[in-house]
């Protein structure tokens, strides 16, 4: 029993170390007033991506190997499209743009910053947003959208992180209902291993996903891309205006 216990101890303090790391905030020990805040952008080297779960959580019948044959060549087919779509509209500088202006409305109502627009102009903090991934996912439970970023504030004098704050969101895209046939959740009803009926169900969450991905128009994937990065940018902005007044 003491052995199971220092297990868990150990374990709890892991993740809370783990949780801390992602996090840095010592904003309450400088003054921001009137300083000159200069703004960059970084994203890593990574397109925009769409994937498709393949695998069931279920027991096999005897068709459902061929069943996620099927499957799995239909989603090959829609992952291929649907991604030369993603890209064509996905725009890095523009999502950096919403992320970085939601910090700009924090500090400049709050601290009253003055922002400059290049190294040149002596900047006292420099505040760099890091795109991590986009990628729009299908499943037996929807339609999602995933989204990733951090951003950072230097002390430009001592180049020490001063705050820094990462966001991961994964939004329904589509929730519950589609062409007014409502999803299934095996949550509601599992005990046990998913049965023939469940399994027959999941599949037919999966088809309605796979169609609804397939059927996204470039229009539709741009309005995606905004909304979720308008929910992370929201996010980094309420974390924000809280640490401002941390104590």
């Amino acid at each position: 029993m003491k052995t199971f216990l220092k297990i868990i101890l150990f374990v709890t303090v892991i993740a809370l170390m783990a949780g801390s790391c992602s996090s840095i905030n010592e904003l309450p020990k400088y003054n921001l007033s009137g300083k000159k805040f200069l703004f960059k952008s970084n994203f890593k080297n990574i397109p925009p991506q769409v994937q498709v779960n393949v695998s069931a959580d279920r027991k096999r019948n005897k068709n459902g190997i061929i069943e996620d044959v099927f499957y799995e060549a239909g989603a090959f087919f829609v992952v291929s499209e649907v991604e030369s779509k993603l890209r064509k509209v996905y725009n890095s500088d523009s999502v950096c743009y919403t992320l970085t202006e939601s910090i700009e409305s924090i500090l400049t109502t709050y601290r009253d910053i003055e922002i400059v627009q290049d190294v040149s102009e002596n900047p006292d903090f420099i505040v760099e947003t890091n795109l991590d991934k986009f990628v729009i996912s299908a499943g037996s439970y929807g339609v999602y959208s995933n989204f990733s970023a951090v951003i950072t504030i230097y002390d430009r004098k001592t180049a020490k992180k001063i705050w820094e704050r990462s966001e991961s969101i994964s939004e329904p895209l589509v929730e519950e209902y589609y062409f007014g046939f409502p999803y299934y959740n095996p949550y509601s009803t599992r005990k046990g291993n998913v049965g023939y009926k469940e399994t027959t169900r999941l599949d037919y969450n999966r088809a309605i996903s796979l169609y609804m991905l397939m059927s996204m128009s470039e229009e539709e994937i741009k309005s995606a891309i905004n909304y979720t990065t308008a929910l992370v940018a929201q996010d980094l902005a309420n974390d924000l205006r809280d640490d401002l007044t941390a104590k």
